[in-house]
């Protein structure tokens, strides 16, 4: 493929560069909500799954506990989360949605549809893609016990932070 300054490109480069561009329309889009990409998704899996643990977050996000709790506490000092102790266990932190983080993301629920649409034709084949691409090197990064493939620090950690 030829980009429009005539100059070949790698599949790596153009995927850098189509997510950075992604990546700030997303951010431009949830800021008029008062939220960041790191925030949607924190709300997404709490969507799926429920209140959960901070550990059990992190581990559903592919996140270090220590990274996901400095955006967890902007979070709730925004109003968008409760944390709250375990009435079984006094040590760990449970995290649940609140009815504010509820209407943020019902809102920000429709903003992936309409960026898919200014991207145009084509978006539901990349994804699927992606979603494989993502699968392997997320494997790679996280579900490496026995060294095969590149070693886990190599990788760079996905990043939450706003």
């Amino acid at each position: 493929m030829t980009s429009t300054s005539g100059l070949d490109r790698s599949s790596a480069e153009l995927l850098l560069t189509a997510a950075r561009l992604m990546e700030n329309r997303y951010n431009e889009r949830l800021r008029e909500l008062g939220l960041t990409h790191a925030s949607l998704r924190i709300l997404a899996t709490l969507d799926q799954l429920g209140r959960n643990t901070q550990a059990g977050l992190a581990k559903n996000l592919r996140l270090q506990p220590q990274t996901l709790g400095a955006t967890l506490n902007r979070m709730e000092g925004q109003g968008l989360v409760l944390r709250e102790p375990d009435a079984s266990d006094g040590r760990t932190i449970l995290v649940s949605m609140s009815p504010q983080g509820e209407g943020a993301y019902t809102k920000a629920a429709g903003i992936e549809a309409e960026l898919e649409a200014e991207a145009g034709t084509g978006v539901e084949g990349l994804r699927e893609s992606l979603a494989e691409l993502v699968e392997t090197l997320g494997a790679q990064r996280w579900d490496n016990p026995s060294g095969a493939g590149p070693e886990p620090a190599k990788l760079p950690e996905h990043s939450v932070t706003a």
